[in-house]
């Protein structure tokens, strides 16, 4: 026999299940947007000194000996287009921490393209590479492009992002967050990948209850 709900009963089910909404960033979670910095700024990606420098916070074109400014930098990768960003690696814990993810609700892709303010021509060009990133890589996931990220946070989401400012304003405005360590930690063993899948899925498993 099957027992029939009304429409309020049903409502006040679907209320009940929390439905867990992760965002997850793409450069330097799941793109190598570091290794795609090194080589337009021609910096060794190898090189222990630019590895620990980032791994202090320090931001890309102040490791460079000559100098070369922020918006140099963004001006060689306008250069070279959307495909700049469409050609950037893949860090190789991409596809396990997006099966890890997904089991627990739904999830998509939350990247900001820059400041149309400071940079307009490379948001251009971003937008089109991340897009034709995500189509290669990863079609089958939503995307959202925005540099306010913090506008997607609710009690029932996450953001997987290495900025902490970025992981500072989602939990500012009301929503939860991770912050994913550095690519070079991770790659340079300072950090075991082991202990960052398990401390993110104790976080969201804690958002289940």
């Amino acid at each position: 026999m099957i027992k029939m709900q009304g429409i309020s009963q049903i409502h006040i089910a679907n209320k009940n299940k929390k439905n867990i909404r992760a965002f997850i960033d793409l450069d330097g979670v799941m793109s190598d947007w570091l290794k795609g910095c090194c080589e337009v700024c021609e910096i060794d990606a190898e090189s222990k000194d630019f590895r620990d420098a980032t791994k202090a916070g320090i931001e890309v074109p102040d490791i460079k000996s000559n100098n070369i400014t922020q918006a140099e930098m963004w001006d060689k990768i306008v250069e070279i287009g959307s495909s700049w960003w469409e050609k950037l690696d893949r860090l190789p814990w991409a596809d396990e921490l997006l099966d890890m993810i997904s089991k627990y609700g739904e999830v998509a892709f939350l990247s900001s393209p820059g400041s149309l303010n400071k940079f307009p021509k490379s948001v251009a060009e971003a937008c089109k590479g991340k897009m034709e990133w995500i189509y290669k890589h990863f079609k089958d996931i939503p995307v959202i492009l925005c540099q306010a990220k913090y506008l997607c946070a609710s009690p029932n989401s996450i953001l997987i992002d290495d900025s902490a400012k970025k992981v500072d304003e989602f939990i500012e405005y009301g929503g939860k967050a991770f912050l994913w360590p550095n690519q070079y930690k991770i790659m340079d063993g300072d950090v075991e990948l082991d202990d960052v899948f398990e401390r993110l899925e104790s976080k969201i498993k804690k958002m289940k209850v």
